[in-house]
């Protein structure tokens, strides 16, 4: 049987319909975390630093071998444009129970939120310019660099 060969439309519209599976809870979903969790993992050749064809991954259910395809070349893709961690960002609200891992070691003042933004002034105290951004936080942060060696000097 011969394997399946992703269109371009299926590698466009993959993150979409992986977001709208998430969204009716298919229940395939966790399985295919499974695989892209695989593939991603197993994608490159530790030695060569070649990648993989798809025909290697053999482990892929024959029921899941569609979407296994996409998948890897989905993540091909993103690796040769040099966007894999942007890519998996974009797509982690989808797995399974994720949520649910990361803020069960969380303290209470971190679920809370906005903790730090209602935090009260007292009476005597001044609010402080904050840096609200990159932007801001870059060049404040090289000005107490000194530029030579007399600038280091007490």
């Amino acid at each position: 049987m011969a394997e399946y060969a992703p269109t371009a439309a299926d590698i466009r519209d993959f993150v979409e319909n992986l977001e709208a599976a998430a969204g009716f809870d298919n229940p395939n979903i966790g399985e295919w975390w499974k695989i892209i969790i695989s593939v991603h993992t197993n994608l490159v050749h530790a030695n060569t630093r070649t990648i993989r064809s798809f025909a290697e991954f053999q482990g892929i259910q024959p029921q899941y071998r569609i979407f296994g395809a996409i998948a890897y070349e989905w993540l091909v893709l993103n690796y040769k444009q040099g966007t894999i961690r942007e890519a998996l960002g974009r797509i982690g609200h989808t797995k399974p129970g994720l949520t649910t891992t990361v803020t069960q070691g969380m303290a209470a003042h971190e679920l809370s939120g906005d903790a730090r933004k209602v935090r009260v002034q007292g009476a005597d105290q001044t609010p402080c310019n904050a840096i609200t951004s990159l932007a801001e936080f870059w060049p404040s942060s090289t000005t107490d660099i000194p530029r030579t060696y007399e600038q280091m000097l007490p």
